[in-house]
Formats: structure tokens, sequence, C-alpha cells
């Protein structure tokens, strides 16, 4: 079972993955049960209540979630225009979001903040990428997630430029 040292930057945790709760997870789709099992042990079902703050760096362990139900909304500040923070995207069920990052890079800047309560699958980034390494199935699941996130995107910033209508 996980535990972190600082509690007040973790969320609650529900109890531990089962085989289901991952297999039946995009993420996982079409990856054979024993690269899933070795998961088990190093990823947990836990919640947030809304407008609570997710970090997906603790104690130096990047996470990655995957988001089983609500909605949380990413920001960051930028730093080519002093405007404060900017609202990047929402993200729902079955979309990932936490550290991914190479080695050497510094923690995303990042906020996400839970726009209701929520649930997520909270699993340990560096053992997901051991286990991905062996089970290349999870970096083409990835990679497809990615995708989704990349359209979503674009269409949101043709929605943003669209000029305004006149009534």
């Amino acid at each position: 079972m996980l535990h972190h040292t600082n509690s007040a930057l973790s969320p609650e945790y529900v109890r531990s993955a089962t085989l289901a709760d991952l297999k039946n997870k995009e993420l996982f789709e079409g990856v054979n049960g024993a690269g899933v099992k070795k998961l088990l042990g190093h990823s947990m079902i836990c919640r947030l209540d809304a407008h609570k703050r997710l970090y997906p760096t603790r104690n130096d362990i990047d996470y990655l979630y995957i988001i089983i139900s609500g909605y949380v909304a990413i920001w960051l500040t930028s730093h080519l225009i002093h405007m404060g923070e900017n609202f990047l995207a929402w993200r729902g069920p079955e979309q990932i979001i936490g550290e991914m990052r190479s080695v050497g890079d510094e923690p995303s800047e990042a906020r996400i903040t839970t726009c209701e309560s929520c649930q997520f699958i909270e699993i340990r980034s560096d053992v997901l990428t051991s286990v991905a390494d062996c089970t290349p199935g999870i970096y083409r699941n990835v990679a497809r997630l990615l995708m989704e996130k990349m359209h979503q995107e674009r269409h949101r910033a043709e929605v943003i430029q669209m000029s305004p209508s006149s009534k």
C-alpha cells in the first residue's frame, strides 16, 4: 500500500487499485494482463473534493492520474505575458494527467484543480514507465490519449480565435 509523508498535499486514498480497475481503463486497452498486474501495489484509488488542488509531484515522486469521475481544470502561468495564470484545459473521465517527464526535467508548474468531487487512479510514474518499457501497448495508448488531448486543444484554440458574431 502506498503512503505519502506529506498528507496535506495528497489526495484521500480509498483503496488499492485492483486488476479490474486498471484493465477497464483506456490506458490499458489491449494490454496483456501480466503487464498490468505489475502495477498492482503501486496504484491507488483516491479522491479529492471539489475546488482542491492535485499535486502530481510530491516528496520527489511523480504520479500519473487516470480520471475515473469528475472534471479538473488545468492552469499555467505564462512566462511570455505577465497576466497571471492562463486556463489550459478541462480534463474528465478516462483522461490522464500528471507527470511523465524526462530525466532532468523539472516538475510541471501547471496547477490542477478539481471542479467537482473527483475520483482517480494514482500510479507512480516511474513504475508505469518501467512496466511500459516491457509492455509497448501502454505507450501506444498513452500516444493515443495524448493525440485526443491535442485534438481537443486544437478545437478549443479554434473556438477562442473565432471572431464574435454581431447581433
